[in-house]
């Protein structure tokens, strides 16, 4: 629903451009990987210590 193109369906009258610019952008690109290569990779240290 964030996206540019899709605000017509929903009722919109003036799309959700701030999702292209600088800050927003790295969200989903750079931000969201590594704080989810960083948890898998704390759960696999903890599993080990475990063992």
């Amino acid at each position: 629903m964030s996206q540019e193109l899709l605000y017509k369906k929903f009722g919109y009258s003036v799309p959700n451009t701030a999702i292209a610019y600088f800050p927003f952008i790295l969200l989903g690109g750079v931000i969201v990987p590594i704080v989810i290569y960083t948890h898998i990779s704390d759960i696999i240290v903890l599993i080990k210590k475990i063992k």
